[in-house]
C-alpha cells in the first residue's frame, strides 16, 4: 500500500489523467470510492425510519456540491493500481450552502478550499468526459463503506439531476449506472468479530491490520482504504461477493443492475477536442480493417478520427460470453476468423442500415458472417433487417437471410418516405432506458401532427419534397439519356442571373449555396470521398479534393456575387431597399467555445474552428 500513489487532478491535468485511468481500467475492473462534501443540512435522528432517512439525505445532497471525489482502482485478486483525488471547484465556501463544523473539520484535514476553487475541475467537464470512460467498460464493480451518500453523490454527479423522489426510485436510477455494488459496512455485519459492522472504517482497518496511506478525510486516501480494507475482508471471510452485491448498509432495497452484459467490439472512435462541450457529436462507425492499425490524423487536443485496436478485456469477455453482441461487418468477420466469437447460440440477428452496408460494398461480408459460418440456419433464429430505401438488391438479401418473412413497409418502395418525424435527442447511455419509456408514452397521432393539412388530395402530396433529385436522379439520367444528352451541368452564373431578373426587383437577400462545407467535406456517404449521386464510388483523394470542391464553390459565389452588385442591386422597386441588397452563403458550422483562459484551450478552440469554417470562409 506505501507505493500506491494517491494522484492529485485539477482542470489542467484532468485530460491527462483520465487517460491514465481509462487505461488501467482495462485490467482493475473495481472502484474503491469516497466522497467529500460540505457536511448535513439535516441531521437524521439514529433511529428514524427509512422513508425520513431518505428524505434527509435528498435533501442534504440536492442542496450541497462535491468537493472531492476519491476513486481507487484494484482487481478481483486484491492488486491496487492507483488512486486518483478528483478536485472540483463548483463549490464556493463562501456563497453555496454548507455546515461550518463540517468545513472546518475539512480544514483541519488539509483541504486547501482556495486552491481547490482556482484551480479545481468543473463538475459539467468531468461529467461528460468520465460518461465517456465508463460507457466502454463493462462489468465494473463499486466498492464503498458506509457508501450511501457516497453513492448518492456520484449518481447527482453523472446523471445531472436531483435525487429521486423515494428511495426505490433512487435504487431503480443507481441500478442504471452501477453494474455491481458492495458496502464494507454491510458486509461486515456478517463477518464474525467485527461488531456486526458497528464501527468505522479506520477502526475496521485497524482490526484487519491494513494502515493507512495519507491523510484522512481526503477523498483519496479513503478511497484507498477502503479498497484495501475490502481486499483484506474478502481474504480472511472468505467472502462471495454475489451474497452481498448491490446492498447498502443504510437502506433496505437492493441496487439490482438493469444493464444486460453487452460487449461493443469497435475498431474506430472520435476524439474530442480539448474541453468544450459540443451540440453535435459526430459518431464514427468502424471500418474494414486489421484490429493491429492504429491512425490518428491530427496532434494531440485536435479533432481526430483515431482507429485503435479493440482492448483485451473485450476480447476476454467476448471469450466468456455475452447476452448482446454490437458489431459492424468488418470488425465481426475478423473476430470470428481469429475464433475469438462463435455464433452457434445466436438467437436473434438484427441487421441495421442494411442498404447503407450495400452500398458501402461490405455485402460479401454479411453474406459471409450470415451464411458461411457457424450462425443457426433462417427458422431457428429469427432475423430482422432494416433499411430505410429497401430496393430490390435489398428484398433479395432479405429473401436469402430470413425464412417466410413478412415485409412492413412504410411510403414508397425504393426511397425515403417524408410522413417519418425524426427527432434527435442527445443523452448518455445510461439514461436511456429512462428516456425511452418517456418517448413510448407519447401518443403517436401526436408525435406525428403535421402543420400542413393534406387536403383532399388522393396521393397526399404536398410541398414538403419540392426537388426529389437525391431519390430519382438515376431516373432523371436515363430520361436525359433517352433525349440523347451528353452532359449534366449548370452554367451557375446563367442561372443566377436569370433568377436576378426574374425575382431582383423584390427578392432582397440572396443565398448563393446552402451548406457548402457538408457536401465539400462529406459528400454523401464517406468523408471527402464518395459523391452525393453515385452510391458506389470508392475513389478520390479526401486530402485534396474537399479543398477542390471549397475553391470552386468561393469563384462561383465570387462570380455571382460580382454579377449581382454590377447589374442588379439597385433592382430592387423600392426606393427604401435600393442599394442594400446582398448575396450570402449559408453555412452550417459546429461553434466551440473554450473551457477556460488557458494558452491550450484557446488554441484547441481555434484549431477546431479553422477545420470547421476557417478553411472555407476565410
Amino acid at each position: 500500500m506505501d507505493s500506491v500513489k494517491i494522484r492529485q487532478v485539477w482542470g489542467v491535468n484532468l485530460d491527462h489523467e483520465l487517460f491514465l485511468f481509462d487505461q488501467t481500467l482495462q485490467h482493475h475492473n473495481l472502484l474503491s470510492v469516497d466522497t467529500e462534501f460540505p457536511g448535513f443540512l439535516r441531521n437524521t435522528p439514529r433511529d428514524a425510519p427509512e422513508t425520513l432517512r431518505y428524505s434527509d439525505l435528498k435533501f442534504n445532497i440536492d442542496n450541497t456540491k462535491l468537493i472531492q471525489l476519491g476513486i481507487t482502482l484494484s482487481d478481483d485478486n486484491g492488486n491496487i493500481s492507483s488512486t486518483w483525488e478528483f478536485n472540483f471547484c463548483d463549490f464556493d465556501i463562501d456563497n453555496d450552502a454548507c455546515n461550518e463544523t463540517s468545513i472546518d473539520f475539512l480544514k483541519k484535514s488539509g483541504l486547501d478550499f482556495e486552491r481547490i476553487r482556482k484551480d479545481g475541475i468543473f463538475m459539467s467537464v468531468f461529467r461528460r468526459k468520465f460518461l465517456e470512460i465508463l460507457s466502454v467498460h463493462a462489468n465494473l464493480k463499486w466498492v464503498t463503506f458506509h457508501g450511501l451518500y457516497d453513492l448518492a453523490y456520484v449518481l447527482k454527479l453523472l446523471s445531472n439531476n436531483s435525487l429521486p423522489l423515494t428511495v426505490f426510485d433512487f435504487v431503480k436510477e443507481a441500478a442504471l449506472y452501477f453494474t455491481a455494488v458492495f458496502d464494507i459496512k454491510f458486509i461486515a455485519r456478517f463477518c464474525k468479530g467485527l461488531m456486526g459492522g458497528e464501527l468505522g472504517l479506520n477502526r475496521l482497518a485497524c482490526i484487519l491490520t491494513v494502515d493507512r496511506c495519507g491523510e484522512a478525510h481526503n477523498a483519496g486516501s479513503d478511497s484507498l482504504l477502503t479498497a484495501c480494507v475490502f481486499a483484506k475482508l474478502k481474504n480472511v471471510y472468505r467472502i462471495e461477493e454475489r451474497n452481498f452485491d448491490g446492498f447498502l448498509y443504510s437502506i433496505s432495497p437492493k441496487i439490482q443492475s438493469m444493464r444486460p452484459k453487452i460487449v461493443v467490439p469497435h475498431y474506430c472512435q472520435p476524439l474530442i477536442p480539448c474541453r468544450p462541450p459540443f451540440p453535435q457529436i459526430m459518431v464514427c462507425y468502424s471500418i474494414p480493417a486489421h484490429p493491429r492499425y492504429h491512425f490518428q490524423v491530427l496532434p494531440q487536443n485536435g479533432v481526430a478520427l483515431q482507429l485503435l485496436p479493440i482492448k483485451f478485456h473485450k476480447l476476454r469477455e467476448l471469450e466468456r460470453g455475452v447476452d448482446i453482441l454490437l458489431a459492424t461487418p468488418g470488425c465481426l468477420v475478423d473476430l470470428l476468423e481469429r475464433t475469438r466469437v462463435s455464433l452457434q447460440m445466436i438467437r436473434y440477428l438484427a441487421l441495421d442500415e442494411a442498404d447503407r452496408m450495400l452500398y458501402m460494398g461490405i455485402e460479401p461480408q454479411i453474406r459471409k458472417i450470415v451464411e458461411q459460418m457457424d450462425m443457426p440456419p433462417p427458422g431457428v433464429r429469427q432475423t430482422m433487417v432494416f433499411s430505410a430505401t429497401f430496393p430490390k438488391v435489398i428484398q433479395r438479401l432479405a429473401s436469402d437471410f430470413l425464412s417466410n418473412y413478412i415485409f412492413l413497409a412504410v411510403g414508397r418502395v425504393g426511397s425515403s418516405t417524408d410522413l417519418i418525424v425524426q427527432r434527435v435527442e442527445f443523452v448518455h447511455e445510461f439514461s436511456c432506458p429512462s428516456l425511452s419509456f418517456d418517448l413510448a408514452s407519447v401518443s403517436i397521432p401526436k408525435m406525428f401532427d403535421h402543420p400542413h393539412d393534406c387536403g383532399k388530395l388522393t396521393d397526399f402530396s404536398k410541398a414538403d419534397v419540392a426537388v426529389d433529385q437525391n431519390h430519382r436522379f438515376a431516373e432523371d439520367i436515363q430520361l436525359m439519356k433517352d433525349i440523347r444528352m451528353d452532359a449534366y451541368s449548370k452554367d451557375f452564373a446563367t442561372y443566377t442571373e436569370t433568377c436576378f431578373q426574374k425575382f431582383g426587383d423584390r427578392v432582397k437577400h440572396w443565398i448563393t449555396f446552402n451548406e457548402p462545407h457538408t457536401f465539400a467535406v462529406q459528400g454523401k456517404y464517406l468523408v471527402g470521398v464518395q459523391s452525393f449521386f453515385v452510391y458506389s464510388v470508392r475513389a478520390g483523394n479526401s486530402a485534396t479534393e474537399p479543398y477542390i470542391v471549397a475553391h470552386n464553390v468561393l469563384l462561383s459565389h465570387a462570380t455571382v456575387a460580382d454579377i449581382y452588385r454590377k447589374k442588379y442591386k439597385g433592382y430592387l422597386v423600392t426606393i427604401q431597399a435600393k442599394n442594400h441588397g446582398s448575396v450570402g452563403i449559408s453555412y452550417d458550422v459546429i461553434w466551440f467555445e473554450p473551457a477556460s483562459n488557458s494558452t491550450e484551450d484557446n488554441e484547441a478552440t481555434q484549431r477546431a474552428q479553422d477545420f470547421q469554417l476557417g478553411w472555407l470562409g476565410k
